[in-house]
């Protein structure tokens, strides 16, 4: 792959043809914050060549259930027959069709349940030889998304820095594997291939969505056309504001807000989204010590799945260590 055309992992390794080619099923295993809502509500369920299972789907819904069962059962209550049962029902009957079938499923990348190394030999097992698709963030920027979630929620009022060596990746080791790219990479391309595994970069999609449009199409098998226009759709779920922030570590100034936003006087909401945009899309400076340490958790990995995947990671300011550093 060259440097231009980054995003798709090129296949090195024949695939393994004994288990069900399905190369009409695509699942995206992560990541939350990579432009997931804007995929799962304006890409997927309208792009004129698929036929989107979900996310989002209904509490019950069979899939969620199905994906749930694969990523979260222990190793001694995981029933393979049994999944393989419900995805016939669930899932197999729209393989049958001319359209892409696509599931999002976030949570696969987590390494939350059960081992990702485990989690990707069953989802082949169930869903056979199809096509996996994972969305990156650069990791100082996905933690401050992750940040300002919990701050939007309500479910912290920690400072930055704080949040990060108490409350998250640094005092988490769970969370350190969920920005530890290449051994979450690694598994999927193991699994199934390297040329059924499509690694794309949401630093591209909002830099240039017509090219990363092309970029996804290819890999997928659709329409780059249709794509392309979907891709030009108003981001959903964006950052919020500075103001936003500022409001919601105040329960005074939070109610006073809700009450504007959900009833209150017409100039008095104008005024209140007149100042959330002035004040600026929030951010979240990262001291130097935190960029070292972060650059220490991760660094290695980032420079070798840039290495072995070819991706551009230092284009985009990845942590990478410096060169010449590494042992």
């Amino acid at each position: 792959m060259s440097a231009q055309s980054p995003q798709r992992l090129i296949a090195r390794q024949p695939t393994d043809r004994k288990m069900t080619d399905r190369p009409n099923l695509c699942i995206q295993i992560g990541l939350h914050k990579t432009g997931t809502t804007t995929l799962n509500h304006e890409f997927y369920p309208k792009h004129p060549d698929i036929h989107h299972l979900g996310k989002p789907y209904d509490h019950d819904d069979p899939v969620r259930l199905l994906m749930e069962e694969i990523n979260l059962t222990p190793e001694a209550e995981f029933d393979l027959e049994d999944c393989k049962r419900r995805f016939a029902q669930a899932v197999l009957p729209h393989l049958k069709g001319n359209k892409l079938v696509t599931i999002n499923e976030s949570s696969l990348a987590g390494g939350v349940g059960v081992e990702r190394s485990v989690v990707a030999r069953r989802l082949r097992a169930v869903c056979g030889s199809c096509k996996i698709l994972v969305v990156l963030r650069r990791q100082d920027e996905l933690l401050r998304s992750y940040y300002f979630q919990a701050v939007g929620t309500q479910k912290s009022r920690l400072a930055f820095e704080d949040w990060l060596s108490e409350g998250w990746v640094f005092a988490r080791p769970a969370a350190f594997s969920l920005i530890d790219y290449y051994h979450l990479v690694a598994p999927y391309a193991a699994a199934f291939g390297r040329e059924r595994v499509g690694v794309f970069l949401f630093e591209d999609l909002v830099a240039n969505p017509d090219s990363f449009a092309r970029e996804l199409s290819s890999f997928m098998g659709i329409d780059a056309g249709a794509s392309a226009r979907l891709m030009a759709a108003k981001p959903r779920n964006p950052r919020m504001s500075r103001l936003h922030v500022f409001v919601r570590k105040w329960p005074g100034l939070l109610r006073l807000a809700q009450w504007i936003r959900e009833g209150g006087p017409r100039p008095a909401v104008a005024a209140l989204r007149w100042l959330a945009g002035r004040s600026g899309r929030a951010e979240a400076e990262m001291t130097p010590e935190l960029a070292r340490r972060l650059v220490d958790f991760i660094g290695r990995s980032n420079r070798r799945l840039a290495q072995e995947f070819g991706l551009p990671l230092d284009r985009h300011s990845y942590p990478l260590p410096a060169m010449g550093s590494e042992p």
